[in-house]
């Protein structure tokens, strides 16, 4: 029987009230097992993102079940009225020779994989950012959908990573973890500066088994730290680290406003002694 190549793919756009087809489009992207992780339509555009080998030639089986190789690249698509606006591979050695970095963050010195859970797809004047958590899949690890088991695998780096409006790679982010932690995005209105929000979740409270807990506050709180990325100079403007011994952000409900502005966020009181519980408001100018 006649098979497609394995880079070849179908994108089908259907209205999500009368399942009229809007959009169909077939065709090739430059590598094969992609793995697509997040689409988002946005401004009568869609965006595809995930990783993907780093050839054209293999297929995506279940059987031999992927390794960790197969996913040290990225691969980037956007489709508009019908046509492919571009669909773009990048190596592993592309996505390192776009690493950021600056005083204070402790970056990664190599991207070791691009599989990413709790990850986000955000576009803003046409520039694309890609961020979450590094999943660290193991040999034998099962894909499920677009996720992947928890056998054979662990918690890596906070990665970003950003595309100028032609799908060319701008930069790389990252912060270095070895557990669970958590990061989200913002902009500032004229979108010319992004605010990548770092959550450090073991830095007060203790994980084990998938669990988190307190440890030294009377409900889970995180430390946070904030990059400031700026997209015409196409480089880190600041970082900062916000972890101290007084207070952190809350962990169920961190964001409580954001507007063009501003982002205010809550956070408690480092404490464990209920009479000395506060409550606590932090303002982020963009």
């Amino acid at each position: 029987m006649k098979t497609t190549a394995p880079n070849n793919f179908e994108f089908f756009y259907v209205d999500g009230e009368t399942f009229d087809i809007k959009e169909h489009v077939a065709f090739t992207a430059p590598n094969s097992k992609w793995i697509i992780d997040k689409v988002l339509h946005v401004d009568g555009a869609t965006y595809l993102i995930g990783g993907s080998s780093a050839s054209n030639t293999e297929y995506n089986d279940i059987y031999p079940p992927p390794k960790k190789a197969d996913f040290m690249n990225l691969q980037l698509a956007k489709i508009q009225d019908g046509k492919v606006v571009y669909a773009k591979s990048f190596l592993n050695s592309d996505l390192n020779a776009a690493l950021k970095t600056v005083d204070g963050l402790k970056s990664n010195k190599t991207v070791n994989g691009n599989v990413m859970l709790y990850s986000t797809l955000n576009v803003v004047n046409g520039k694309v950012v890609y961020q979450g958590q590094q999943h660290n899949i193991g040999n034998g690890t099962i894909i499920v959908l677009d996720r992947f088991s928890l056998n054979g695998s662990m918690y890596g780096d906070l990665q970003a990573f950003i595309f100028d409006e032609n799908g060319n790679l701008d930069a790389v982010l990252s912060k270095q973890e070895k557990k669970t932690a958590r990061s989200s995005v913002a902009f500032t209105k004229d979108g010319s500066k992004l605010l990548w929000l770092l959550e450090d979740i073991g830095k007060y409270n203790e994980i084990k088994k998938g669990t988190i807990s307190s440890k030294k506050a009377s409900e889970i709180v995180n430390a946070l730290s904030i990059v400031s990325y700026d997209f015409n100079a196409k480089n880190i403007s600041s970082f900062q680290n916000l972890e101290n011994n007084d207070w952190a952000i809350n962990h169920n409900n961190p964001v409580l406003m954001k507007d063009d502005s501003k982002i205010m966020l809550l956070g408690n009181k480092i404490t464990k002694k209920t009479k000395e519980k506060e409550l606590v408001l932090v303002t982020i100018t963009k």
